[in-house]
């Protein structure tokens, strides 16, 4: 069924998109928005309200997502001086982010579904239905207009339309094969064909069995970009993980018949500051936007007693490999983010030749202490 889209309410603020044509309009204050301040930002007058690292959003305003601070903001303060949004990039948090504070009204009504498809969009999360939607609507017509190389501001506005259109029922046909991917792979996991077993309190395994991955290595080995749209051919994507699974160490292997391949997920929020979430351990920031390094002990301990057993297969022909620091765009060069561990060959995914319930149970000996 599908909706005429009505035409975007005027916004209680006006925005600029740093990397516009369009001249950024002056203000008495400015909220910096889902991104660093730039030299422009006045201490004391204007207000930074986003979860980048590093940043100065006030203690009351804290929360995992940028969409969510902005939604504690305006629920918080129904009169304010501040004039102008400012976002310095473009996905969907920061999309989501500036659309509460702009549209106040309507993102309280809906406050669940667009903080969800907020953490869809950055943290490869879970959400309700049309969250789904929402999340996948934006991506799709992000990605398009990236392409068209469209003025930032442009998109803002656009994604604004389509915010408004979902939230009224319109229902996109680009985001229906993603979204179905999405509820395959649900199904996989209710009814036990790919396999979830909890080790610890944070520690997961997900393992995929031959018969599910047959000629589809590339699918089961799919680890999508930040902020990519939900792809129609993925048969685990984290995003199913994360309803289980949000707040935990992710050991996903994908069995062949030369070996089982494997991966070791972070959580996809771990990149940012996400105050109330667990924080996985070892990741120590940098004090560069978004930048951490990754310096675990315990787990580069598990990391050698793997390649040693590895070496000792006369057949093995890879190693394992630990990401030493990540970012939400990389953390383990041939393998995206949040995979921090991968047994890899001259930068690929490679299968190795250990068993399973070994790779487990050494990697379990790292997190089953976790809380």
């Amino acid at each position: 069924m599908s909706h005429a889209i009505s035409p975007v309410m005027n916004p209680a603020r006006s925005l600029y998109i740093e990397g516009s044509r369009t001249p950024r309009p002056r203000a008495a204050r400015v909220i910096y928005c889902d991104g660093g301040v730039d030299g422009l930002y006045r201490n004391g007058i204007d207000l930074e309200l986003s979860h980048w690292i590093p940043n100065t959003t006030p203690p009351e305003f804290k929360a995992s997502t940028s969409t969510e601070i902005c939604m504690k903001y305006v629920q918080a303060t129904a009169t304010t001086s501040d004039d102008l949004v400012i976002n310095n990039h473009v996905d969907v948090d920061g999309v989501l982010s500036t659309f509460v504070l702009l549209y106040p009204q309507v993102a309280l009504r809906h406050r669940d579904a667009i903080m969800q498809a907020a953490e869809m969009g950055d943290f490869a999360g879970w959400g309700n239905p049309l969250a789904q939607e929402l999340c996948q609507a934006l991506l799709c017509s992000i990605v398009s207009l990236r392409e068209q190389k469209t003025d930032p501001l442009t998109i803002y506005r656009q994604c604004y339309e389509i915010v408004h259109a979902v939230l009224a029922g319109e229902r996109y046909a680009t985001s229906k094969a993603g979204i179905d991917a999405l509820q395959a792979a649900l199904e996989r996991i209710e009814n036990g064909s790919i396999r979830r077993q909890p080790i610890a309190p944070r520690f997961v395994h997900y393992a995929i069995p031959k018969d599910v991955v047959e000629n589809r290595l590339d699918d089961a080995l799919y680890a999508p970009r930040f902020d990519m749209a939900f792809s129609s051919s993925a048969l685990l994507p984290p995003n199913v993980r994360a309803k289980f699974d949000r707040e935990k160490i992710q050991l996903v292997s994908v069995e062949s018949d030369v070996g089982t391949y494997f991966d070791l997920w972070y959580p996809g929020y771990c990149w940012a500051e996400t105050v109330g979430l667990w924080l996985a351990p070892g990741i120590h920031s940098t004090g560069s936007s978004n930048l951490h390094e990754l310096n675990f002990q315990p787990l580069m301990q598990a990391v050698a007693e793997l390649n040693a057993a590895e070496l000792k297969l006369d057949r093995s022909s890879g190693a394992w490999e630990l990401a030493s620091s990540l970012s939400p765009f990389e953390t383990l060069p041939g393998r995206n983010f949040p995979i921090v561990l991968a047994f890899m060959s001259n930068g690929k995914s490679a299968p190795s030749r250990l068993p399973t319930d070994f790779v487990v149970k050494t990697l379990a000996k790292v997190f089953a202490a976790l809380a």
